[in-house]
């Protein structure tokens, strides 16, 4: 039998605690002489009173009780993902698993020139044509030598300015990945935006940053909502582009495997 994570910390749900004194009661019940003594003084009055099958009465309620208990949110418990019905680890992917499926999608050199990215100004024809390789873009990196970049030189980078610098600690590593995956490919501050709007922020509210107040907001969803919506509005995000009737496609598949790794997270 495989116990799940963190069963150290069970005993703070409030079910655990329910079944715990449950199973206490009942082991009195049937293992105590001190129980029988008391039973013993109880007047027979209020003993006929007592329907026969009263054990099978507490057994129901206690059952009910479990359940409404588990359904409960404990925000004690809830303001670091518990979310849903499963504790789940705010670490189950790390940087070399995220790098994996990164690197799946960023193939190697590109020197299109109807995508921006591929040129030093961001723009077309902005800049020197340098191209993009393992999703390391011309755009974003103009002086570093795309065309000769090794994989372990993109990794390094993917690391230090964008693994490293989200500042996404706090929130679920289903997140974190979704959201990493997607400032690579159109940039923190809008990628951050979207998440922002995903989880209901309006105006000012949506300003690209991944402050304690966006953290506590995302934390108050369920963790499949906040998928899902940061998915959708990534979507909603490209076909806005002018690019979209060239890029849309590889798009598309980048965000359904994205959303096959989401239902392996959640």
């Amino acid at each position: 039998m495989k116990l799940i994570d963190n069963w150290q910390q069970a005993f703070k749900f409030k079910s655990v605690q329910i079944g715990a004194i449950s199973a206490f009661f009942y082991a009195l019940i049937l293992f105590s002489d001190q129980f029988l003594n008391v039973w013993n003084v109880i007047p027979q009055d209020i003993k006929n009173q007592i329907p026969e099958d009263w054990q099978s009465i507490v057994g129901c309620i206690v059952g009910v009780a479990m359940v409404l208990a588990r359904l409960k949110k404990q925000p004690e418990l809830h303001q670091n993902k518990i979310l849903g019905f499963a504790a789940l680890p705010q670490n189950a992917i790390g940087f070399d698993q995220a790098f994996e499926r990164l690197i799946g999608h960023e193939g190697g050199y590109s020197n299109d020139p109807d995508d921006p990215g591929n040129w030093t100004g961001g723009k077309i024809r902005v800049g020197t044509l340098k191209g993009t390789k393992y999703g390391i873009a011309a755009n974003t990196y103009p002086n570093l030598d795309i065309k000769n970049l090794t994989l372990e030189q993109a990794k390094a980078i993917y690391k230090k300015d964008w693994w490293d610098k989200l500042g996404a600690d706090g929130l679920h590593s289903a997140i974190v990945f979704q959201l990493w995956d997607f400032a690579i490919n159109v940039g923190k501050d809008r990628a951050i935006k979207e998440l922002q709007q995903a989880i209901g922020f309006t105006g000012s509210q949506v300003d690209g940053k991944l402050g304690p107040a966006t953290k506590a907001k995302v934390n108050e969803f369920d963790l499949n909502d906040v998928l899902l919506t940061l998915t959708a509005e990534r979507l909603k995000f490209y076909a806005s582009l002018p690019t979209w009737p060239k890029y849309g496609k590889g798009w598309t598949i980048r965000v359904a495997d994205n959303l096959i790794y989401a239902a392996k997270d959640n």
